[in-house]
């Protein structure tokens, strides 16, 4: 405790720079970010990850230290862990007073928005586990199915589709997000583009866009009262031709190669003579 009172008056010290090389030959990985952790266990480094936060979704069998999560973190549960890399998307300046207390700990921060930023994300995560093929591996393998999906609705027709998320207060994904790169690779546009990054959607604007196809993120729970609401917007071509899907699985919007296999059951949705010529 007197480490962590001591934290808020010492001055920030030095640590090593963003994109330096980690300490170790196997460094102890902790992070704060189910995206992050998720890549991790994807690429088989899982045995190097010593703590997690609490929305983190671990491979069955598997439990790690909890942390914290978006809004605290435990300063005293990180340190007891004895991380070498610290892995955040979040905002640097909330891990400040645990890099004054250790400050040989490598905080390293991610930006993922894109699919490029995903398999980035692969390699960089593979140098600093020690373990660059296995970056460069699951980077080619990501990269390698999302082109194939892209391959195979190419020179098809492109129907407007929106992707929702709920529908009290519903949100979409525009430009610059994954989801409409994915919209993009299943041979559709995205009705919401020229919105910038995760927006918040209003009727009027959904009306106006006149989806040929809408897709409806809810979580589970709320699943069935979301998808018959915008089942129920006769004026929505795509509620009137009975193209309105509803998906659950938070993985559509986790930045994680479990996209590849959403990117190809989206593309049934927008094109699906592709599976029934």
């Amino acid at each position: 405790m007197l480490r962590l009172a001591l934290a808020f008056c010492l001055p920030v010290a030095c640590s090593r720079p963003p994109g330096a090389e980690p300490a170790s030959s196997a460094p102890r990985l902790a992070s704060f970010s189910p995206a992050l952790t998720e890549l991790l266990f994807s690429m088989g480094l899982g045995d190097q990850v010593v703590g997690v936060t609490r929305y983190c979704e671990l491979p069955e069998g598997e439990t790690r230290p909890v942390l914290g999560d978006a809004i605290t973190v435990s300063a005293e549960g990180v340190l007891a862990v004895d991380p070498d890399v610290l892995l955040i998307q979040s905002d640097p300046a909330r891990f400040a007073p645990i890099q004054q207390l250790e400050p040989d700990l490598q905080i390293e921060h991610f930006t993922i928005e894109t699919l490029a930023e995903i398999s980035a994300a692969q390699r960089r995560l593979g140098v600093l586990a020690g373990q660059p093929e296995r970056g460069e591996e699951a980077a080619r393998a990501f990269e390698t199915g999302l082109e194939g999906v892209r391959t195979k609705s190419a020179g098809l027709q492109r129907p407007r589709l929106l992707f929702v998320t709920g529908s009290e207060k519903p949100g979409t994904a525009g430009g610059g997000t994954f989801v409409d790169e994915l919209i993009g690779l299943a041979g559709a546009e995205n009705a919401a583009a020229n919105l910038h990054g995760w927006a918040t959607l209003d009727l009027e604007y959904a009306l106006a866009a006149a989806p040929e196809v809408l897709v409806c993120w809810s979580p589970e729970a709320d699943a069935d009262r979301d998808l018959a609401r915008w089942r129920a917007l006769r004026d929505l071509p795509a509620a009137r031709d009975g193209r309105v899907f509803g998906i659950t699985a938070q993985s559509w919007i986790t930045p994680t190669p479990r996209l590849v296999g959403h990117a190809e059951e989206l593309l049934a949705m927008v094109h699906p003579e592709l599976a029934h010529p």
